[in-house]
């Protein structure tokens, strides 16, 4: 007996490797929209999830989700760290001002 593939299986697969390779280049709108189609994909096909000849692709599709969120995640854990940074040296460097100009009227 010949098995057909889920006309499916092409489209995770291909999602799976655009979401790695934008969360490789850091291109995060581009990871928005990918998993917007995921959803999309998922809300129009639930039943791709009970499907045992999708079984591997939607682990591979879970998995790499999971890695790029994790990504996403420390990307914005340290642009928030390199904000605060910049935020201090500015409140510094206004604090310098204050003093310098407070010392000229003296």
């Amino acid at each position: 007996m010949v098995s057909n593939p889920n006309p499916l299986q092409p489209l995770i697969v291909r999602l799976s490797r655009e979401i790695e390779l934008a969360a490789t280049a850091k291109q995060w709108s581009t990871l928005k929209t990918l998993d917007g189609h995921v959803r999309k994909l998922l809300t129009q096909h639930p039943q791709c999830l009970n499907d045992v000849a999708l079984r591997q692709d939607i682990a591979t599709l879970r998995a790499t989700l999971q890695r790029a969120q994790q990504q996403l995640a420390a990307a914005l854990s340290t642009m928030k760290l390199e904000l605060e940074a910049r935020q201090s040296q500015q409140e510094r460097a206004k604090a310098y001002q204050m003093t310098d100009s407070m010392e000229s009227l003296w």
